[in-house]
C-alpha cells in the first residue's frame, strides 16, 4: 500500500491565488495613491494660483495659507498610510514565500508521496518520493490525473475523501492501493 497526502491548508494554487490577490491590492493601492495625490496637489495649486496676483486682503492670505497647510497635511498623512500599506503587502509576501519554502523543504525531503492536486484531480505538484518509489518522472505525472495510479477498487473512496477535504478544508491521511 502506498500513501498520498493532499495538503489542505497549503497548496501551490492557493498560494498563487493569494499572491495574485496581493498584487492586485498593491496595484489598486498605488492607483489610489496617484489619484489622491494628484487631486490634493491640484487643490493646493488652485489655492496658490490666486496668490500670484497682488492681494491686499490679509484675511484672504491667512485663509489660503491655512488651507494649503491642511492639504499638505492630508498629502503627508496619505503618503504615510500608503507606505504603511506597502509595508504590510511586503510583509504578507515575505510570509507567503517563507511558507512556500517550508512546504518545498518538507515535501522534497519526506519519504511519503505527497501530491497537490486541483479540484479536478489534476496534478499540480508531486514530491520527489513519487519518482523514487514508483519510477515516474515529474513530466509523466503532470500529464495524468491524481486518480490514475490508484487501484480501481479504491478510486471512488479516494475521490469521495478528496471531495470531502475540499468542502471541509481539512485533509486526512489515508491509505490505498496503487
Amino acid at each position: 500500500m502506498k500513501r498520498e497526502d493532499t495538503p489542505s491548508r497549503h497548496t501551490l494554487s492557493a498560494t498563487s491565488s493569494r499572491m495574485k490577490q496581493i498584487e492586485r491590492r498593491e496595484w489598486w493601492l498605488w492607483v489610489f495613491v496617484v489619484i489622491i495625490t494628484l487631486l490634493l496637489t491640484g487643490g493646493i495649486a488652485s489655492f496658490a494660483l490666486p496668490l500670484l496676483r497682488a492681494e491686499t486682503d490679509n484675511f484672504y492670505w491667512i485663509h489660503i495659507r491655512q488651507s494649503v497647510r491642511g492639504l499638505l497635511g492630508l498629502v503627508l498623512l496619505f503618503d504615510i498610510y500608503s507606505l504603511y500599506q506597502r509595508y504590510q503587502i511586503h510583509s504578507v509576501r515575505r510570509q507567503l514565500m517563507a511558507r512556500d519554502e517550508l512546504f518545498r523543504v518538507i515535501t522534497e525531503n519526506a519519504a511519503d508521496m505527497i501530491a497537490v492536486v486541483d479540484e479536478n484531480g489534476n496534478r499540480i505538484y508531486n514530491s520527489p518520493a513519487y519518482q523514487k518509489v514508483l519510477g515516474y518522472s515529474p513530466e509523466e505525472l503532470q500529464r495524468t490525473s491524481g486518480l490514475d495510479q490508484i487501484h480501481p477498487d479504491d478510486r471512488a473512496r479516494v475521490a469521495r475523501a478528496a471531495q470531502q477535504a475540499r468542502k471541509s478544508g481539512q485533509g486526512d491521511r489515508m491509505e490505498y492501493r496503487m
